[in-house]
């Protein structure tokens, strides 16, 4: 997985880029996020329905070719 491809995905979806390295990259917005090389996205947040909805996007759009 490209982390830079997916990284400007999710940034374009509303979140602000944190860290980025090549272990993970961290972001910020409606819920706090860290992508990983392997392609797993770590959602923080208390919001199930928003995690549902991060989870899906991620899965669908983000990482989608």
């Amino acid at each position: 997985m490209d982390l830079e491809a997916v990284g400007k995905k999710i940034e374009q979806a509303g979140y602000t880029i944190g860290i980025q390295t090549r272990l993970a990259w961290t972001f910020s917005g409606p819920a706090e996020l860290t992508l990983y090389p392997s392609g797993k996205l770590l959602v923080k947040t208390e919001d199930k329905e928003l995690a549902a909805q991060i989870a899906q996007n991620h899965v669908k759009e983000w990482v989608r070719a």
